[in-house]
């Protein structure tokens, strides 16, 4: 994982790299903070460019204090895999959502995926990450398919 700052993140390079994710969009919305897997992120921008059409990422990054975060920690668990730097969610709804699971699915560095896809369709979204196979048995989670596709 590699930590970001606002100002490497709006840099030339970075920029570059991944020009359709911005820094409010990767960063946590609780701390401003950004810790990613660029490999990850990588990912995420090849599928984007790939689908040819805008992706709306609503979480990236969440630190502990994070509400989300925070309440699992609470809880006695570990935190998920967007504190971990190697998770998205995307709001996205119908034609494009089966365009982007279709081309998620045929990632091998995609290990989850949650769909949200009843209810205002503005609410609607798909989560991606890259848990690795030892996060997921840090986290109690079966890294078989049976397990790593879910629904909300």
């Amino acid at each position: 994982m590699t930590v970001y700052s606002k100002e490497e993140w709006n840099g030339p390079d970075l920029r570059a790299r991944w020009p359709n994710i911005s820094w409010s969009e990767a960063s946590c919305s609780e701390t401003k903070t950004c810790l990613l897997d660029p490999n990850f992120i990588d990912l995420i921008q090849r599928l984007r460019t790939e689908l040819g059409f805008p992706l709306n990422f609503s979480s990236m990054y969440r630190s502990e204090v994070h509400p989300v975060e925070a309440v699992k920690i609470r809880r006695g668990k570990l935190t998920g895999s967007h504190a971990l730097g190697c998770a998205v969610d995307i709001v996205i709804h119908s034609s494009h959502a089966r365009r982007l699971l279709a081309l998620a699915l045929q990632e091998e560095a995609i290990t989850g995926v949650g769909l949200s896809q009843t209810g205002a369709k503005a609410r609607r979204f798909i989560h991606l990450d890259g848990m690795s196979e030892k996060h997921c048995i840090e986290r109690g989670v079966q890294v078989d398919w049976n397990n790593r596709l879910w629904t909300y």
